[in-house]
């Protein structure tokens, strides 16, 4: 085992109006790694989906369960199936990710298709098609999962796959949003530029609410206008009477050898001057500015280990050296896999 600190950090989500929500922000002190193992990395980017930022992950493939395709009609529709999780559950740890491959309708999570399972509670859930669920709280050998659509598309289909083996994960943030739109939910949650409407939810641990806005309903909503600001991993973001308002707070890591904040909410727009971004808003998983439509900032993944307690070299991402430590920078998705020097030719005698 390879006692490793990692931090994950998820796409910040778009602002509009509203402020963007910070990507969800992760760090594990001391995770236990196998050695001479590969790991995949995915990292979020800023308003990747829908407007949403993209979730990011650090983990091990492990099983795959995969579910027959389903079907559903129109507008409002459920379908239920039994699916036979006993294999999977059998040798699985931690978390399992159920993946939802939609068609035909909208991947946005928040606005569409949605996956409810008897019996468990979810983690939290990306806006990608993907779920986390705690493998302990799975009915034993078969669960019963509705998959519902409230999208106006007539028609969608979904494939549900299983994946257990996951280490770390970060959920996008929440897009601001414009008018009266409720801010979308994520690892932090987006702004809301009405005061009739309600700013998206974060994901606890992994960040805060957004900010709710100044208009009252009846008044024409501006990109201009008072608009809430997006939540932060440290702090919710900011909301009041007729102005715009900061986003939420970032949080500290000092993964990289100094304390830098990362996944700031991104500031609600207003009509006089222009709000402060929450702290950390330029960094990783900082969230986008209200001011018509800017893009979240993308997420990352870190690893550091010190070098003498690994058996063999890691290759993978932007390696640098810390002291005694090793760190592996991801700003794109990759692998974190063992290098091993090929086995010596014996020399002909």
């Amino acid at each position: 085992m390879i006692d490793t600190r990692v931090l994950c950090i998820a796409g910040g989500g778009n602002g509009n109006a509203g402020g963007g929500g910070a990507g969800g922000f992760l760090e594990f002190p001391s995770l236990a790694l196998l050695d001479f193992t590969k790991y995949e990395v995915k990292v979020g980017l800023g308003g990747e989906v829908g407007g949403n930022g993209g979730d990011s992950y650090f983990y091990k493939p492990q099983n795959i369960l995969e579910t027959q395709v389903w079907s559903l009609g129109i507008y409002g529709s459920t379908d239920t199936e039994v699916v036979d999780v006993s294999a999977l559950v059998a040798g699985a740890t931690g978390v399992i990710w159920l993946e939802l491959n939609l068609s035909g309708t909208q991947q946005n999570q928040n606005d569409g298709t949605y996956a409810y399972v008897e019996g468990v509670s979810l983690i939290g859930h990306g806006f990608d098609g993907r779920y986390f669920i705690d493998v302990t709280s799975l009915l034993a050998g078969k669960t019963t999962i509705t998959l519902s659509t409230n999208n106006n598309s007539n028609s969608a289909t979904a494939t549900f796959k299983f994946i257990s083996g996951y280490e770390v994960f970060s959920f996008g943030g929440g897009r601001g949003v414009y008018g009266y739109e409720s801010g979308k939910r994520g690892g932090s949650g987006g702004g809301s530029a009405g005061s009739g409407a309600s700013a998206g939810s974060g994901t606890s641990p992994q960040g805060f609410a957004g900010g709710v806005g100044s208009a009252s309903k009846g008044t024409h909503v501006r990109h201009d206008a008072g608009a809430g600001g997006g939540g932060g991993a440290g702090g919710a973001g900011l909301g009041g009477t007729n102005r715009g308002y900061d986003g939420g707070i970032g949080k500290i890591s000092n993964i990289l050898g100094s304390d830098v904040y990362y996944a700031g909410g991104g500031a609600g727009s207003i009509s006089n001057g222009s709000g402060s971004n929450g702290l950390g808003q330029e960094n990783y998983g900082g969230g986008g500015f209200g001011t018509g439509t800017t893009t979240g900032k993308d997420g990352a993944v870190i690893i550091r280990y010190t070098r003498a307690d690994v058996p063999h070299t890691f290759i993978g991402g932007t390696i640098t050296d810390v002291g005694g430590d090793r760190v592996h920078v991801f700003e794109a998705d990759g692998f974190l896999e063992p290098f091993l020097p090929p086995t010596a030719i014996p020399a002909l005698i």
